[in-house]
């Protein structure tokens, strides 16, 4: 899934609708850039040319967001005569659900419709949160010893089962450790480990 999420950004859709007398011609002035910053994706400016008097920008903006998290729209701009007016769009992005969202701007002059679609990827890059319940972690040779546990909390929301690697001796005194990870749907990977003490 993760992968697939990857791929979709790196195809970016441009859409343009216009019926116009002259010649449409579609320029890239900048085209979409991938600047990971705190597992956000920051665009560019994306512009398409008209004709000399008109243009359509989409405003830079983060358009990978993680999944939970606040989707800020930058929005377009229809450009006259060096006038911007803003593009509107009823397309919503819903970060609570993982997927790919085409959000559409339109604009209206002289009856002719123009518009310019952003993609925005909604996607999971952060890894489980674990915390060690409270336990008695120090224990006499031949006694009993209880795991108390892990607390696991993602930003998904998703109830994520640990795996437990090691085991621990009661017959033996050492010090024991027991790790326990947690992967969420998106593969995101995190761990933590507690020592258990056996004494004589």
């Amino acid at each position: 899934m993760k992968k697939l999420l990857w791929v979709f950004i790196l195809i970016f859709i441009l859409t343009l609708s216009a019926c116009d007398d002259g010649d449409i011609s579609t320029t890239i002035d900048s085209q979409t850039t991938l600047e990971p910053t705190d597992n956000e994706i920051t665009s560019k400016d994306i512009t398409t040319i008209i004709n000399e008097d008109i243009y359509l920008k989409i405003n830079a903006g983060v358009d990978t967001v993680d999944i939970h998290s606040d989707w800020m729209d930058a929005g377009a701009v229809f450009v006259l005569d060096d006038v911007e007016y803003d593009m509107t769009t009823s397309d919503r992005v819903d970060t609570s659900q993982l997927d790919v969202y085409p959000i559409q701007y339109e604009y209206t002059h002289n009856d002719i419709e123009y518009s310019m679609t952003r993609i925005v990827v909604v996607v999971d890059q952060s890894p489980p949160e674990i915390e060690l319940n409270l336990g008695v972690d120090t224990v006499a040779v031949g006694s009993e010893w209880t795991d108390a546990g892990v607390k696991i909390t993602d930003n998904s929301q998703e109830d994520i089962t640990p795996i437990i690697e090691g085991k621990v001796d009661i017959n033996t005194a050492g010090t024991y450790e027991i790790i326990y990870r947690a992967i969420d749907s998106s593969g995101n990977e995190s761990s933590i480990t507690r020592y258990v003490t056996v004494i004589e």
